[in-house]
């Protein structure tokens, strides 16, 4: 892939990317697709963003393409954690955009569905997304816990836990793995995913 000039601090690579991926003894796939990289200068706090331009994925969500022609490559909040815990580029193209790929070529050549499952689209993905990360169960502790990562930490350690337990979020284990979502995002995100799921799934 090229690089092409830097504008504004932001990083643009294209060209062709080629991959061999299989996945859980299923088909071996070899193919390529001409991309577009965008790499924001506040990298690895900002998801680089992909797009494919020739046309060999359909623009639809059925294909996890957003309207803008963007890849739809998982919630913001889970590829953000990824870049936390492995911020390299080469480690995060493994991880999310080859198995992306690899599930283009295989709906594509075989009519397949997504080979690694797949999340609901906007605001009902990210909600299944958030389940699993946070380790919690149902719509009412997902949107309290975005709440208390959108509260101060102090505040939110006063608060009552949100995995039922009826107890502080300081004396329940959830206290933990909350905290470690706080360097990921600003509190003012958290809160905005709060309301929108809130509204989403009418609570």
């Amino acid at each position: 892939m090229n690089l092409a000039p830097v504008i504004g601090g932001v990083t643009v690579l294209t060209g062709l990317f080629e991959f061999s991926r299989t996945y859980k003894n299923r088909d071996l796939i070899h193919d390529s697709y001409k991309l577009k990289i965008t790499i924001s200068e506040k990298y690895p706090k900002v998801v680089p963003v992909f797009e494919e331009l020739e046309g060999k994925i359909p623009r639809n969500p059925d294909y996890h393409v957003n309207p803008d022609g963007t890849f739809c490559l998982g919630s913001e909040l889970r590829l953000l954690k990824q870049l936390a815990d492995t911020p390299d580029l080469s480690s995060f193209v493994d991880s999310s955009l080859i198995p992306y790929l690899y599930a283009q070529s295989h709906k594509r050549m075989f009519g397949s569905d997504f080979v690694f499952g797949e999340l609901q689209h906007g605001e009902l993905g990210i909600f299944e997304d958030c389940e699993n990360l946070f380790r919690l169960n149902g719509k009412h502790a997902v949107v309290s816990a975005l709440e208390l990562l959108g509260k101060r930490r102090r505040v939110a350690n006063k608060c009552i836990c949100p995995c039922g337990c009826q107890r502080n979020l300081s004396q329940c284990c959830t206290h933990n793995r909350l905290n470690g979502f706080r360097l990921i995002m600003p509190r003012t995100r958290y809160k905005e995913l709060a309301l929108s799921l809130k509204y989403k799934l009418n609570i």
